[in-house]
């Protein structure tokens, strides 16, 4: 399967759990699970396809260049580890008397949570939109090279 859509596919898949699993339906225990669930077989294996992305950009002739990009992905990981910490503390507030009105996973906590779900799911939104950018200009890329 194409690196690039394969990308795609996930990132949107992590976007729509994240906003209709964590925003919508987890108001339950059960809510929160079928979240915890989805979020996790999706998001949590974005790590492993990076060695596919190294793969189809560098040529196999410099091993320098692919250890590099990976050190790169592996410090924008670490990056956004201890910087998601600040980010979420600042936006995580209870929303008090104008919380979402009727039981959604928006609304949990009177709606502490809500900033923080609209900024993930939105960061993944952006994220897909880039793969799927990505998965284009590879298309159009290899059918340049067919033409030929």
């Amino acid at each position: 399967m194409d690196t690039w859509l394969l990308a795609f596919s996930t990132l949107l898949g992590t976007c729509l759990a994240t906003f209709v699993g964590w925003g919508v339906i987890s108001y339950s225990l059960t809510g929160l699970i079928s979240f915890g669930i989805v979020y996790g077989g999706l998001a949590g294996g974005w790590s492993s396809l990076w060695t596919g992305f190294v793969k189809d950009l560098v040529s196999q002739e410099d091993p320098r260049l692919s250890t590099t990009l990976m050190g790169h992905l592996m410090f924008s990981r670490g990056l956004g580890n201890i910087l998601s910490t600040p980010i979420t503390a600042a936006m995580a507030h209870p929303r008090g008397d104008d919380a979402m009105p009727g039981r959604l996973g928006f609304g949990v906590g009177n709606g502490k949570f809500e900033n923080v779900i609209v900024y993930t799911g939105t960061c993944f939104a952006g994220a897909s939109l880039i793969a799927g950018f990505g998965w284009i200009v590879d298309q159009a890329r290899k059918g340049s090279r067919t033409s030929r």
